[in-house]
């Protein structure tokens, strides 16, 4: 009786903590959809012919520029600038490890309040024209969108103690309300053409799925458990980066799309509507972008998967990979492992993002339709990662007694 109530009360305990922190995102998702709902432009200053492809870089970051509101700059200079340090600091782990928080934190400030200046402004340039007062407004205005960006940082990193899955569910809620806003670019498909999207869409989400829930598995020797029933190996994702890839990745590229076209602005004569090599209508913004996704996924899945530190987990704990030295061998045996997945990660992601944007080359007619596709299957790519945070977060509930009785 007596343990049959422990484990009820642990269960309870288990899954109470987890409807908190729901309830936690919950809050958060209210926050943002009360600030996208505050415009900082008025309507007849907005312009409604906004680039197709900003419009999806923006709403993968949790942003929105067709209606200029407090949080139309999302969260993708954080995200950028964390990308950009992260890189930089790739070339040497270790010094970066060494870093303290307050050293983190000024150097993610700034980059991020670099990038918001940037952002902002180029979002703005999208709307305000030139007139008597266009100094002021264009002032007032990034200052408010640079506010309202800080705050829905703040917003996300509180999630991520309090909450569930850190950023992702306000991206999710992004992406659903841009999907809202453009129904009416899908109201006229044949359901011929309904069939095949929803086929190859489905075909996308099970081999995500698939990937998402595959590992791939190393044996290696434990020298502390030398039974030959059971068998231990060292467990990797094949998709180590998952969603955030493509998240950075569109957030990246539109970032350097927004300085190249601010420096033709600037410094050329080139009008931006002449100006169409970045766009995703365009092979040469396509090939950069899928470029970008196969590297950052490279990169991003490299740099989670970590060889050098588990060669040294591996080197301390006395456990090795048969056949293979301690050391040097087995960081260059787990250097190649990881690169093999790192490599498989990559081409997937690019394969499946890249490919219905080459299509639009063949078909150009049924761009709105492969940009409404690529936002549903960024949206239930990101939902499987926000599933699988709740569940990891379960599974560390279950040992809590054990580890707070250590710790």
């Amino acid at each position: 009786m007596e343990k049959s109530r422990s484990l009820k009360r642990s269960h309870f305990v288990r899954y109470f903590d987890l409807y908190r922190r729901i309830r936690y995102t919950l809050i958060v998702l209210i926050i943002f959809i009360l600030g996208s709902n505050i415009p900082i432009l008025q309507p007849h200053q907005l312009n409604d012919k906004v680039n197709v492809f900003n419009n999806l870089g923006a709403a993968a970051m949790g942003g929105d520029y067709t209606n200029v509101n407090l949080f139309s700059l999302g969260l993708g200079p954080w995200l950028t600038a964390l990308l950009i340090i992260n890189l930089i600091g790739f070339r040497n782990i270790d010094k970066t490890m060494k870093q303290t928080k307050q050293e983190k934190q000024i150097k993610e400030k700034s980059a991020t309040l670099l990038l918001c200046v940037v952002q902002g402004y180029y979002v703005l340039n999208l709307h305000v024209k030139h007139g008597p007062d266009y100094i002021e407004v264009m002032l007032l205005s990034l200052l408010m969108l640079i506010a309202g960006s800080m705050m829905l940082i703040w917003l996300a990193d509180q999630n991520a103690m309090y909450g569930i899955a850190g950023p992702m569910p306000i991206v999710m809620m992004s992406i659903i309300r841009s999907i809202i806003a453009g129904k009416g670019d899908i109201d006229d498909l044949s359901p011929l053409f309904w069939l095949i999207v929803a086929v190859l869409l489905m075909s996308s989400v099970l081999l995500l799925v698939f990937i998402e829930r595959s590992e791939y598995r190393i044996p290696y020797v434990d020298i502390l458990n030398i039974s030959k029933v059971q068998k231990n190996f060292l467990a990797w994702k094949l998709n180590p980066a998952g969603s955030l890839a493509i998240m950075l990745c569109l957030s990246f590229y539109t970032m350097i799309k927004y300085v190249i076209e601010l420096v033709l602005m600037f410094f050329t004569d080139i009008k931006m509507k002449d100006f169409q090599y970045l766009e995703l209508s365009h092979p040469i913004g396509i090939t950069l972008f899928v470029a970008i996704l196969f590297l950052l996924g490279f990169f991003l899945s490299k740099l989670m998967l970590n060889p050098k530190k588990k060669a040294e987990e591996f080197l301390k704990s006395g456990n090795y990979f048969a056949g293979i030295s301690p050391g040097k061998s087995t960081e260059s045996f787990l250097n190649h492992q990881a690169n093999l997945i790192s490599l498989f990660s990559a081409t997937i992601m690019a394969v499946i993002i890249g490919i219905p944007f080459y299509i639009t080359l063949l078909i150009p007619q049924v761009f709105n339709e492969v940009y409404l596709s690529v936002q549903v299957l960024i949206l239930v790519y990101i939902a499987i990662n926000v599933v699988e945070a709740m569940r990891s977060y379960l599974y560390f509930q279950s040992y809590r007694m054990l580890l707070n009785k250590y710790w």
